[in-house]
């Protein structure tokens, strides 16, 4: 296809003088028509640019330039194959998906060895310019929203917890309230829109959009040949215009946020949806097992053994599931750093009910805190959770003495009726157990418990209290006397200071293997004058006390680490103008290598080595930029490096279209902020197609590497007068990350075509990097020679990737021609010139300002380089 465009001048003036012309219409033929025309011409019709109204007739004649061989033997075989690919390829449900609104050109140059190449340039919008930024508002307005519930279901908190959770909540709410604006106001433009203009660029609801997003596309055909395409995105650079930059960009605020931030815990997405599954699971298994825990009491009244056994089994069900939840070692770093935190907090704190601090303790009680946190032992939670299990395993042990699975005399009752606990248990030779030696009779080992007196019978599971009504928590439990003992601090009525081990009698007597001459009575009778649950109740009671403790404690570490994960992922990022301005920036760079990335997929399709590189390495994304070092263009390129950094945590898949309608074939984007995937849908037949690695679903990583080179007066004036810091840093470590992709493809596919030379491109690129030279354009020219012989996806940029990013496409494709089709180089300067002056660059002036010229000065164009200047003629004010 070609494009034709008129232009009226009036009568009597010059009209290649600035100013003089506009524009009329446009109209496309086929170039196959026009070659087997039976006439020498055809009559076209010229549409306005919106393409409802006609606005004249043009007339197209083909000629016969000397030396050419006629059309009918050559020029057709020629055609054909570039119509057939228009018509096929660039027609195909996929393309027509991503690219719309296209302009084409088509050329003719000579090759070295004097035959035609035929040369199609084509620049195309897409509807990704839209699509992509509605998908990212609305997952972040889904993630801030979820962010927001979670923090709410985490019950009450401390005080300083609680103002922490309303400024997560405040963070959410304001950002959801301003993307929920934004996403109303791109809903209600057409559902055709898919460019956003250059002078649209500090439009408040169109900061997420990006600006000016083309595909500049060739297609090259020569003699014998088949076409090759060439792609490049070209967009204005992403920034956030509407807040513009008096105080630089976000390379700068969030250097400043950073080092004026408190160091802090920080959890990732994984271990915080973790930390929700667990506190879920508690919420759910702890009331199971005190449940069940009341029923083994209720049903031990009955004395029935069949039942108490399947109550038991069902106890034992639960409770080891209680407990395999809790064996998570997110849990013991959590409580590990709560701690710490208390340590080195500047104010006391204590631990409040839901086990995070809560800053109210006295000031002389601040070093007591510090002592306590410095000797935290680490082993605490795992004895947390061990004691559930053990606690179990003595309920089993009683529950086959009460079922006479294990009758000795040693594990009889006293004449008094006092029932021996685990603990008092001695082996068949009268010796006492040591507590690693008492096992059940199915092999689980019994340790001690910490157990009170015969004072247990008394109290009811629900509720321990004192004979004075005070409710006993687990760590303080009391004597007969009402002094209270912390486990390491029991004794016995002598005085002798008891181990946890050696928990006392209602008479304060350690029951040792000396008791085992009052142990006379039968089993029956033992039975008839203590009751089943009389002999449940106390391990009852210590294992619920136990599965209370072990909760409480996971579920502080948990709702710590679900909102320190909260913070980190909202107030954490920055105050709200950073986050809006860090996500609108990082829409911008994402439609663009969405964009990019699908062309180039789609180019790729039959290329075996291609779709393995995809899978086994990842995409390389190679931005090139033109932006100056100087005023405002800092703070852009400060802008442009955070977002082309953000996009590392990008990964595109690859899935099987429901249809081949475009909607279908749209990309669609899931998951969080950090961890986004974009998923490209193809047509079945061409998704069964595809290696199975690529079909299952593998993730593509995304490696984006940025190289600035500032060309305008601006960027000599930073040279001369100025700092030009910024972009050397930005180069220089994008030449270390391409360096390292290339290392890992030659490592992972050493038989990849091309990659034989990236040694001897990469040395020169570090040396062009490192030389300090002025507007050094080689490092863009060697960069991305380096980013098509690995198939990596182009991308330029400029402030409104109008005019110096014309400059660079264009000299980019004649290059093209000239290194891989034999372009003569006495018809460089030539073709240059005439993508410059008749391209689709200059349409692309057009649509954004209305304007046929480039929006240079004679004097600017003094301080480019040679290569990056246009025409005379095409270049002026654009007013």
């Amino acid at each position: 296809m070609m494009a034709c465009n008129s232009c009226f001048s009036p009568s009597g003036e010059d009209s290649s003088s600035a100013g003089q012309r506009s524009f009329l219409g446009f109209t496309s033929f086929s170039v196959r028509d026009l070659l087997r025309s039976k006439e020498p011409h055809i009559s076209l019709s010229l549409r306005t640019v919106d393409g409802v109204s006609e606005a004249g007739q043009v007339e197209v004649s083909r000629l016969q330039m000397e030396g050419e061989t006629p059309p009918e033997h050559k020029c057709p075989a020629v055609c054909d194959r570039l119509h057939s690919s228009v018509h096929d390829k660039e027609n195909s449900p996929m393309m027509r998906a991503v690219l719309c609104a296209q302009v084409c050109k088509v050329y003719r140059f000579l090759t070295e060895d004097q035959r035609w190449l035929l040369v199609r340039e084509q620049m195309s919008e897409t509807p990704l310019s839209f699509s992509l930024p509605k998908q990212l508002l609305s997952t972040l307005i889904h993630s801030h929203a979820s962010r927001i519930q979670e923090v709410k279901e985490l019950g009450d908190l401390s005080p300083h917890w609680d103002g922490l959770r309303h400024d997560v909540i405040n963070h959410c709410n304001h950002l959801i309230g301003c993307y929920q604006e934004t996403l109303a106001e791109l809903d209600k433009l057409s559902a055709s829109s898919c460019f956003k203009s250059s002078s649209s660029k500090s439009d408040k609801h169109l900061q997420f959009v990006p600006t000016n997003l083309h595909s500049q596309r060739m297609e090259v055909t020569g003699p014998n040949r088949p076409g090759v395409w060439y792609e490049v995105i070209t967009f204005g650079a992403p920034a956030h215009h509407h807040q513009a930059f008096k105080h630089g960009g976000l390379k700068r605020l969030l250097s400043k946020h950073t080092n004026n931030r408190d160091s802090s815990v920080s959890y990732s997405q994984d271990e915080s949806s973790r930390a929700r599954e667990l506190l879920a699971s508690v919420a759910q298994l702890q009331p199971l097992v005190f449940g069940l825990a009341e029923q083994l009491l209720a049903v031990s009244l009955e004395l029935d053994s069949a039942l108490l056994q399947q109550v038991l089994d069902s106890l034992s069900q639960q409770t080891q599931q209680f407990v395999h939840a809790l064996k998570e070692e997110l849990v013991k770093r959590a409580l590990l750093a709560i701690h710490r935190r208390r340590s080195a907090s500047d104010h006391s704190s204590h631990v409040h009910s839901n086990g995070l601090l809560c800053d109210n303790t006295s000031p002389g009680q601040q070093d007591a805190s510090q002592r306590d946190a410095q000797e935290y032992d680490e082993e605490e939670w795992d004895r947390a959770w061990a004691n559930v299990a053990m606690s179990l395993d003595c309920i089993h042990a009683m529950g086959d003495r009460l079922q006479g699975r294990e009758l000795r005399p040693q594990e009889m009752t006293s004449s008094e009726g006092r029932e021996l606990r685990p603990q008092e248990m001695t082996s068949s030779e009268g010796r006492e157990l040591r507590p690693q030696e008492m096992t059940s009779s199915e092999g689980r080992e019994h340790r001690p418990q910490e157990m009170t007196s015969s004072e247990w019978r008394e109290l009811r599971p629900q509720e321990m209290t004192s004979s004075e009504g005070r409710e006993h928590r687990p760590q303080e439990m009391t004597s007969s006397e009402g002094r209270e003992h912390r486990p390491q601090e029991m004794t016995s009525s002598e005085g002798q200071e008891l181990r946890p081990q050696e928990m006392t009698s209602s008479e304060g007597r350690e029951a040792t293997g000396d008791t085992n001459s009052h142990n006379t009575a039968s089993y029956s009778s033992s039975s008839s004058s203590s009751s089943w649950q009389e002999q449940l109740l106390p391990l009852v009671v210590t294992l619920r006390d136990c599965v209370r403790e072990a909760a409480g404690k996971a579920r502080a570490a948990m709702t710590f680490v679900v909102l320190q994960g909260a913070v980190a992922a909202s107030i954490a990022q920055g105050p709200e103008h950073i986050v809006q301005r860090r996500h609108a920036v990082f829409s911008q760079a994402l439609s663009a290598v969405v964009c990019g990335f699908m062309l180039k997929l789609f180019g790729g399709l039959e290329d075996p080595d291609f779709l393995l590189q995809l899978h086994s390495v990842g995409l390389l994304v190679q931005f090139e930029g033109l932006l100056s070092t100087y005023g405002d263009e800092v703070g852009m390129l400060e802008d442009m490096e955070v977002g082309v950094s953000d996009l590392s945590t990008v990964a595109f898949t690859v899935s099987e279209a429901k249809s081949e309608q475009p909607d279908d074939l749209l990309p669609t984007l899931s998951g969080a902020w950090g961890s986004l995937v974009v998923e490209v849908p193809l047509p079945p037949e061409t998704f069964d197609s595809l290696p199975l690695e690529v079909k299952d679903g593998r993730l593509i990583r995304v490696h984006p590497v940025l190289f600035n080179i500032g060309i305008n007066q601006q960027q000599s004036l930073a040279e001369r007068f100025g700092d030009s810091s910024l972009q050397e840093r930005v180069n220089q470590q994008s030449c270390e990350r391409l360096r390292g992709y290339c290392s890992t493809l030659t490592d992972a596919l050493p038989h990849t075509a091309g990659i034989q030379s990236l040694p001897d491109l990469l040395s020169s690129l570090d040396r062009s990097v490192q030389t300090k030279k002025r507007k050094n354009v080689e490092v863009l020219w060697i960069a991305a020679t380096v980013c098509r012989r690995v198939n990596g996806v182009r991308l330029t940029s400029c402030k409104s990737a109008k005019d110096r990013t014309a400059m660079s496409v264009t000299l980019e494709q004649c290059v093209l021609l000239r290194e891989r089709h034999t372009l003569s180089p006495r018809h460089f300067s030539t073709a240059l010139d005439c993508m410059r002056r008749d391209g689709c660059r200059l349409e692309n002036v057009q649509k954004n300002v209305g304007s046929r010229k480039f929006a240079f000065s004679g004097v600017q164009l003094l301080t480019f380089p040679k290569l990056y200047r246009p025409p005379d003629g095409s270049f002026g004010s654009t007013h």
